[in-house]
């Protein structure tokens, strides 16, 4: 699996912890890490991360804000002059922030560890994974089926977007092969293997949300199974080509 940082490399990581258990019956026990690389930041799309905005008296009250959330909260972001907290439905990356843009006043609080376990990634109450591998369409479904998971179900721009900017960067990193500048080599959870036209996910549900590469899909050479592109589009491609997956679980 590629690496993720948690903060932009020429900024060091700082931070403390805050265990909040007890506060309220609803509560989870949940250990809160202030990360500093991300001080006096926003995200620079922040409708895609967060769940909710609430005025607060203080930083432990935004935390316990969290610990309600539904979907589950991944972190929170506090202003400490107005008290607006940002409620967070998955963790900040280098590729969330434009760090070069100011918002003075805003602290960021992770959660540590996060709902999903060690190596998965949070979004929306639902855990994914990025599998750096050779696999045609048919291994890597059955990786992910092995991983306790199911090769990636996109249902909305939204987690769309999310994937392509959570992960594009590690594609990019060492494993990301252009072909024509097309597609990047990430295998999701759609074909028409069982009738050619009609693509399912692999849950037999009808693909809803299609943001298909312009001209695809058009089983050019037998392609029945669908990779997500560089530009978050998609491409129908043959499923015996080998690529990387994306695996996707519910909490």
């Amino acid at each position: 699996m590629a690496a993720f940082s948690n903060g932009p490399s020429i900024i060091p990581l700082l931070c403390f912890f805050i265990l909040f258990c007890g506060l309220n019956s609803a509560c989870k026990d949940l250990i809160f890490v202030k990360d500093l690389a991300f001080s006096n930041h926003l995200p620079t799309n922040g409708g895609l991360y967060y769940i909710d905005t609430k005025g607060t008296a203080s930083r432990s009250h935004c935390a316990v804000l969290c610990t309600l959330a539904t979907p589950c909260c991944a972190g929170v972001l506090f202003h400490i002059n107005t008290g607006t907290c940002h409620i967070l439905r998955s963790r900040l990356y280098e590729s969330s922030v434009d760090f070069s843009r100011i918002d003075a006043g805003w602290e960021y609080l992770a959660v540590s560890p996060s709902c999903c376990e060690q190596g998965w990634h949070l979004f929306d109450g639902h855990c994914y994974r990025y599998v750096q591998t050779v696999a045609n369409w048919n291994e890597a479904k059955d990786h992910c089926k092995n991983q306790g998971g199911y090769l990636t179900i996109i249902e909305t721009e939204m987690e769309n977007t999310w994937i392509k900017e959570t992960f594009l960067p590690a594609w990019n990193q060492d494993t990301c092969v252009p072909e024509i500048n097309l597609c990047c080599n990430l295998w999701i959870g759609a074909s028409d293997q069982d009738r050619e036209g009609l693509f399912q996910w692999v849950n037999n549900n009808s693909l809803a949300y299609t943001p298909w590469f312009p001209g695809e899909p058009n089983d050019e050479g037998n392609e029945d199974c669908v990779q997500l592109c560089n530009s978050g589009q998609w491409n129908d491609e043959s499923c015996s080509v080998t690529d990387n997956a994306l695996c996707e679980k519910e909490l």
